[in-house]
């Protein structure tokens, strides 16, 4: 008689699961593998790929303004893609920082950096930035002394006699200013300790609006970068007293300068250059700094500059990068001679 089947226990079925567990492995190593892929992908794709935006702290015509348009045309030439020049104005070049520095930091978007924005830690309090942490310095480009300006009207044609004024007015006279940390707040200030003068300060966005109640009378003294300032002063509307720090202005040659004035420590001499977002890779940032040299080496962009009152400088990532880190330590006590204060 034949006996009843008896069901055996398949030895294929551990086999089967580990099978499907290879696969499922395999699958979820594979798209691991395919993300990494797609962000080195990512990362070493051409740039730039897009139009990038050249952020400006200032209004047009400013300081901060016209190098920044000086180099965008040369290094869009160089890079192939268009530089987009977007002023951001206000907050002494605050309200512009913060848009760098919350950009995607691929190296479409970038700072006009100006030192006066590493003032900002000393002199704003609730900074939603650290200009010295939150930005890849890339280039520096240039410097120019400011200007102290005074309208016609005033009366005054040297720094001796606009001291006297001050003494005189008690803080009767206005001075603009454009923003807390700016060169036009700093160097008054270290004026007034200087002096033991007091002056009431009146903010503005930018050199540009503050060259218009400066031309009427409606404030009474600033200090303007040179190239907003020359013309007037060339045609007589302004009165020239003296170029911050030890040196003139070739832009103005016949204005003596703030130490040649008696005043050898009003001498804060801004600068700016070129920054990214941290974090922007190192081939992006490297590729920049090169368009940005050759920009500064063209003979076009130093007479334009220099014709401005400017100075060009040619620093790279590492050397620029190593004066701003050296320029907390310089800048806190600047600061504190020019007795200014967190607000």
């Amino acid at each position: 008689m034949p006996q009843p089947l008896r069901a055996v226990p398949s030895r294929r079925l551990p086999r089967v699961h580990a099978a499907l567990g290879y696969l499922r492995r395999r699958r979820v190593v594979g798209a691991s593998l395919t993300m990494v892929t797609l962000r080195q992908a990512n990362a070493q794709a051409p740039w730039p790929r897009q139009p990038i935006r050249l952020l400006v702290g200032f209004p047009p015509g400013g300081s901060s303004d016209i190098p920044a348009r000086a180099l965008a045309q040369a290094i869009g030439d160089t890079l192939g893609q268009p530089i987009l020049v977007e002023n951001r104005s206000g907050a002494g070049g605050a309200i512009a920082a913060e848009a760098v520095v919350n950009a995607p930091a691929d190296g479409h978007v970038l700072f006009m950096l100006p030192s006066g924005i590493l003032l900002q830690p000393m002199v704003r309090r609730g900074l939603s930035f650290d200009p010295f942490v939150d930005f890849q310095p890339v280039a520096m480009v240039a410097e120019a002394p400011p200007v102290l300006c005074v309208p016609k009207a005033l009366g005054v044609s040297d720094v001796t006699s606009f001291v006297s004024l001050l003494r005189q007015s008690g803080d009767r006279i206005a001075y603009a200013l454009s923003g807390p940390g700016t060169s036009s707040q700093l160097n008054f200030a270290l004026l007034m300790r200087a002096t033991g003068t007091k002056a009431t300060a009146v903010g503005y966005r930018g050199d540009p609006d503050m060259l218009q109640d400066l031309l009427v009378n409606r404030v009474q003294a600033s200090f303007l970068s040179v190239q907003t300032a020359a013309a007037h002063i060339r045609d007589g509307a302004l009165m020239g007293l003296g170029v911050a720090g030890a040196n003139r202005s070739s832009a103005l040659p016949d204005v003596p300068s703030m130490a040649e004035a008696g005043l050898p420590t009003v001498a804060w001499v801004p600068w700016w250059g070129i920054a990214a977002p941290r974090g922007t890779p190192l081939a992006v940032r490297d590729r920049l700094a090169e368009a940005v040299r050759r920009a500064v080496a063209s003979a076009a962009f130093r007479d334009r500059l220099t014709a401005l009152g400017a100075q060009p400088w040619d620093l790279g990532p590492e050397a620029f990068a190593s004066l701003v880190a050296a320029e907390r330590e310089r800048l806190a006590a600047v600061a504190e001679a020019a007795g200014l204060k967190p607000e």
